[in-house]
């Protein structure tokens, strides 16, 4: 396995988030990352490695935004 030098990584990361969120909410999550004491590898894991399919992380996901929408309909 090799590594991408520094520099390397930090220009096509912050490209991809600009292809996918733009300068302004890129600029804005680096900013927070930046300020957060997070420990990202924690964080991961305790979020993603749950041993969950796919499907069944898009399943949770489908229906925590149906539980949002319906909230925003009773609170309007």
């Amino acid at each position: 396995m090799t590594l991408i030098p520094d520099n390397e990584l930090r220009t096509e990361c912050f490209q991809v988030l600009v292809d996918k969120f733009g300068y302004l909410d890129t600029e804005r999550f680096i900013a927070m990352m930046s300020k957060s004491p997070m420990d990202y590898t924690s964080w991961h894991q305790r979020h993603f490695d749950t041993g969950e399919s796919v499907r069944e992380l898009g399943e949770k996901v489908k229906a925590f935004a149906r539980s949002k929408r319906r909230c925003a309909q009773v609170e309007a």
